[in-house]
């Protein structure tokens, strides 16, 4: 093998954020942002508490309030606390999102497509399951403090 996974996993990251962003910033939106916007279309009622996209996003309090605070200026999200514990801060997707993710459906699965183009579906199956393996490996990983 001419590279080593890590690299290549490395190469591939870069190159579908690259391509990502560069489309949806015709939009105003990152990635990151654009990832938030689909999470929240398939929840129920379109919402999700704040610390749930953390864990989901396995990305620190910081992050996702920027990330929140940034689509709720362009109103593509609501921010308001839970009626049932104040505390909590639930994100709900605004109906201006809502549009935007409908006419843009077609976009987020492209994606996933020009991925596994070729592929057939049993060998779709058997790399996701890879890919989950991989993940579950360098999770394993960390908890074992190795990483």
């Amino acid at each position: 093998m001419e590279e080593s996974f890590g690299l290549l996993f490395k190469k591939i990251n870069d190159r579908l954020f690259q391509r990502a962003n560069s489309e949806l910033a015709r939009n105003d939106l990152t990635l990151s942002q654009m990832r938030v916007l689909h999470y929240l279309f398939r929840q129920e009622n379109r919402t999700a508490p704040m610390k749930a996209m953390e864990r989901k996003f396995e990305v620190a309090q910081a992050t996702m309030a920027g990330i929140v605070s940034r689509l709720e200026i362009k109103q593509f999200v609501e921010g308001f606390a839970d009626p049932g514990d104040r505390r909590v801060k639930m994100v709900r997707l605004s109906d201006k999102g809502i549009d935007f993710l409908t006419k843009h459906h077609a976009f987020m699965e492209a994606g996933d497509s020009q991925l596994v183009d070729g592929f057939s579906e049993k060998e779709k199956e058997e790399l996701y399951g890879y890919l989950q393996r991989i993940y579950a490996n360098i999770c394993s990983d960390m908890t074992e403090g190795k990483g």
